[in-house]
């Protein structure tokens, strides 16, 4: 097989968190959306506030007004279970055991509205769910609205399964959620805890095959082939090829992407980098020098994590998506600085899951990746995601779909590299039929569009009282606090974190 997108040397994808593609970018081109063109939001939307029950109204999308009570909403976390997941994709329908089933897109509101509430925390209130942002200079989400605008979008990209952040991760690295045996019968995983499960060190608990394994075998191990660069703890380590090849594992450890800036001004970017950003603003390092250098980046909407500020850990404030428009504002400034390395550079930027929030379009079938589970076969996809496609042969304004069977999911990452260099067979049967990024070079013309003309990015860390105090749900064994609290005190122990 001939190798797709011959151009291009290096892939460097950033996976940031919980959101879905309606709610970042469903307002990216309303006249497009009009016209057929683009599939975003139309005025008319809506959930029933109560699906099981009719005639008790609606709420329709919506955007809020440019500022902080739009850049912390939704706020408490939505529902992310599998369990909730359903309900948002399927109610009042019956949820099939296998395969899309009927999907009406409808439980949003109301699942949210059915959220547990913390102890003198906020009420979840439904309509946030259906908020939308605003593009351009004048919204909320500056930086990214305005590099889909300048390469290209698709809006046409699910989550690899309707679960929450590992399981999707995984799927990213492997083509699988990876599995378990109980009782002598085998289960896919679905939920965190089915990941970690309850052990206390979650490190290199994962043995699937990886698109990193399979690099390292095409090229060999005395090179890097393939870097993680992190920000408070690798998730990616929690699979075992990755935990026992720590040493491509980059810490930034206050400002964002020290690493990533030093291998690109260098001319050192290994064939593929995976960006993680900062999940938590867990205070165990305490050389950054303002709690700003710390805030979650991961644009996950809820509230930030206990210890955030020695001097008020149990008042964490909401996470803001200004400190993720940062992050990806720095990735992309340090990559286009060197002209040279971003023509042979392919910056793709998705998000792990949607996190809850409202997204129209059903999840269609998909191709499950593991025979022989007695539980959900992930022949259906997630919600869609947004999804982002950077380089300087991209022509701008452009609108990618695969334009085949299937649509772009997380494991397309992987089918692009395996025919990218050779990489041989794929890893499971959801990555062999994953279409590639194949065209998404559209273009012989220079794109000159500049750093300098991304608006400057200012962050404020907003008020604990901003919407109510809640706290994360730190002995919820589901949650990524949880996981990163136990992965991150096993990594200093062992001496692979500097405490």
């Amino acid at each position: 097989m001939d190798a797709i997108l011959p151009s291009i040397e290096h892939f460097v994808v950033v996976m940031f968190e919980n959101r879905s593609f309606d709610n970042m970018l469903g307002g990216l081109y309303p006249e497009k959306t009009q016209q057929g063109l683009y599939n975003g939001v139309t005025p008319g939307m809506y959930n029933k506030v109560e699906p099981y029950t009719p005639n008790l109204g609606v709420i329709k999308v919506w955007q809020d007004q440019t500022g902080l009570d739009a850049m912390i909403m939704p706020y408490p976390d939505p529902g992310e279970l599998f369990k909730d997941m359903n309900t948002q994709i399927f109610a009042p329908n019956p949820v099939p055991k296998t395969g899309p089933g009927n999907p009406t897109m409808g439980g949003f509101v109301y699942n949210y509205n059915n959220q547990p509430v913390q102890s003198g925390g906020p009420v979840p209130q439904g309509g946030d769910i259906m908020q939308y942002y605003k593009p351009g200079r004048d919204g909320n989400l500056p930086i990214m609205t305005a590099l889909a605008q300048a390469y290209g979008v698709s809006d046409a990209w699910f989550a690899s399964g309707p679960v929450q952040t590992l399981v999707n991760r995984i799927f990213a690295h492997s083509g699988q959620p990876s599995t378990y045996t109980s009782n002598g019968q085998l289960y896919n995983c679905i939920d965190n805890t089915t990941v970690t499960g309850q052990a206390y060190d979650p490190l290199g608990n994962v043995y699937v095959p990886t698109v990193f394994e399979q690099l390292d075998k095409k090229f060999g191990t005395g090179q890097v082939n393939w870097k993680v660069y992190y920000n408070d703890f690798p998730l990616s380590a929690l699979i075992n090829y990755v935990y026992e090849h720590w040493g491509p594992l980059q810490p930034n450890v206050c400002d964002y992407n020290s690493y990533f800036a030093s291998d690109v001004q260098n001319n050192s970017l290994p064939r593929y980098s995976f960006i993680e950003p900062r999940y938590t603003n867990l205070a165990w390092d305490y050389r950054c020098q303002s709690a700003a250098s710390y805030m979650p980046s991961s644009y996950h909407p809820g509230g930030a994590c206990p210890g955030w500020d020695p001097n008020a850990p149990d008042t964490p404030p909401p996470v803001s998506v200004c400190f993720g428009e940062k992050f990806l504002a720095d990735i992309y400034s340090s990559l286009a600085s060197n002209t040279e390395l971003f023509r042979k550079t392919l910056l793709i930027v998705t998000f792990d899951e949607h996190g809850g929030l409202f997204d129209h379009e059903p999840p269609p079938a998909a191709v499950p990746p593991v025979k022989g589970v007695v539980n959900f076969d992930y022949s259906r996809y997630g919600v869609r995601v947004p999804a982002i496609f950077i380089n300087p042969y991209i022509r701008p304004g452009s609108i990618f779909r695969s334009g085949g069977q299937y649509p772009f999911d997380h494991t397309s990452i992987i089918s692009t590299l395996r025919q990218r260099f050779g990489l041989g067979g794929p890893l499971t049967d959801r990555d062999r039929w994953a279409p590639t990024f194949d065209g998404v070079i559209n273009t012989p013309m220079l794109n000159h569009f500049s750093p300098a003309n991304l608006p400057p990015v200012s962050c404020k860390i907003p008020p604990a009282s901003a919407r109510g105090v809640t706290q994360p749900e730190a002995e919820d064994p589901n949650s990524i606090y949880s996981v990163i609290l136990k992965g991150m005190k096993s990594a200093i122990e062992k001496g692979l974190m500097v405490p």
